[in-house]
């Protein structure tokens, strides 16, 4: 536990207004602050702590104190005299710290939800079953409408909304839409060497570092139409696949061995991965 986040944040929320908590016990209590304390006093909801007098908790009282949270909510036997002599307040300055704790972790749970709808919108691909010849044409048909897809999300937006990251921390608009370009370019070429070659040994790229060169800076428009032009010979290459040619595999270096079939649905779901950042964003930003 991090105390000094635990103090902070209560007396950011005791700024707000008054916290009514429970202790262990069930009894009733309002927190306050002065900014430089923490005050705890009687609640209006019943049963109420018993305390005559509002009762003060320094900083330096609860730091003491907050170093036997995880060994009181564990209810170690004895324990509870022992930090009563460390502080009559303890009972209080525990169930602060629970309260709190509980708060923080919902927060930063949202926080990572969030984070994570943003960077996989449409979740990370899995899939589980057989790969039947049903499955491969609804993967070939949505690589085959990718293009018209991505222009359709693209066609309403300006530069300054082209430069405008779909996420913290993440790319750009502009450089999705070049980024998509490059890695179909890529996997392409990958399918050409499992379907010709013995299971070989792909060659990987830094899609960052890839971000960073000039070309991500161009228009997008040449990139829309490579990809309406990469995905007509694609789709076509694709549907011309036998059962035997989707069992064919390829060695990634960083993700093993995948098979030809398996690799039509990763590319199927990055497309649409990419397509729901743009969408997701233009949604949140209302445009």
């Amino acid at each position: 536990m991090q105390a000094k986040k635990v103090w902070d944040s209560l007396i950011a929320e005791c700024k707000n207004g008054p916290l009514n908590l429970t202790t262990k016990t069930g009894l009733h209590f309002t927190l306050t602050t002065d900014s430089q304390t923490l005050i705890v006093n009687k609640s209006d909801l019943q049963p109420s702590s018993k305390i005559k007098n509002p009762r003060k908790i320094t900083k330096a009282n609860f730091f003491e104190v907050s170093p036997f949270y995880k060994r009181w909510l564990d209810e170690e036997k004895g324990l509870s005299n022992k930090i009563i002599e460390k502080s009559r307040n303890s009972v209080y300055i525990m169930a602060a710290i629970k309260y709190q704790i509980n708060l923080l972790e919902k927060k930063d749970a949202n926080i990572v939800d969030l984070q994570m709808n943003e960077k996989y919108p449409i979740g990370n691909f899995q899939f589980k079953g057989d790969i039947t010849s049903s499955v491969i044409n609804n993967w070939i048909n949505e690589i085959e409408t990718l293009p018209l897809s991505l222009r359709e999300a693209v066609k309403d937006l300006n530069d300054a909304q082209l430069n405008t990251a779909y996420r913290d921390g993440g790319w750009t608009v502009r450089q999705v839409v070049h980024h998509i370009a490059d890695s179909h370019m890529n996997a392409y070429v990958r399918f050409k060497l499992a379907l010709t070659e013995d299971n070989p040994v792909i060659k990987p790229y830094d899609e960052a570092k890839w971000a960073d060169l000039s070309d991500y800076n161009l228009p997008i428009e040449p990139s829309l139409v490579l990809l309406e032009s990469l995905h007509k010979r694609w789709s076509n290459l694709l549907r011309s696949l036998t059962q035997a040619d989707l069992k064919k595999t390829f060695v990634h270096p960083d993700s093993g061995e995948v098979s030809i079939g398996e690799n039509i649905g990763i590319y199927a779901w990055h497309g649409k991965h990419h397509v729901a950042h743009i969408m997701s964003l233009c949604e949140r930003k209302n445009w």
